[in-house]
């Protein structure tokens, strides 16, 4: 029994002094925690003091459709973190078929990494047609309201 003992201690040793599990070169080793929509992902990498590029994709047009189908189509594509806000107060928008994308970021085309989650703004299906007449200066007014606190006024 003794030997085996003194045999793992010796193996860990060896593991410590040669830097087992980090990089050669500059001995760093990172941890990037991201949230995912089944939890928080882990991912370990060495190397020098900046982390891998995050890997991206190419936004896809989510506009019209329903927050849950919208977050799917994206989380399908591997992004992460994708939000969804109501543009007339009720806030982040969690499993409601009664609203509809009319705005994203970025837009549909563009290149987006991955762990920076898309923006969704949505509304209301039966405000859909009253946001739909607004003016373009008249729309930035109303999602820059949303974006404020405690602001549920419609427009």
């Amino acid at each position: 029994m003794v030997p085996r003992l003194l045999i793992w201690g010796l193996f860990a040793l060896v593991a410590v002094a040669t830097g087992c599990g980090a990089d050669e070169e500059s001995g760093q080793e990172y941890i990037r925690i991201t949230q995912t929509p089944d939890g928080p992902k882990y991912e370990t990498f060495t190397g020098d003091d900046t982390p891998p590029a995050p890997k991206s994709a190419t936004m896809p047009d989510v506009l019209g459709l329903a927050p849950d189908d919208a977050k799917e189509k994206l989380y399908a594509l591997g992004f992460e973190d994708v939000y969804a806000l109501s543009l007339y107060g009720d806030g982040v928008v969690y499993g409601d078929r009664k609203y509809t994308v009319v705005k994203q970021d970025p837009a549909a085309g563009a290149s987006q990494p991955l762990h920076a989650g898309p923006r969704l703004a949505v509304v209301e299906n039966k405000k859909l047609d009253k946001y739909e007449k607004l003016s373009d200066a008249e729309k930035q007014q109303v999602e820059d309201k949303a974006r404020q606190p405690n602001e549920d006024d419609d427009p």
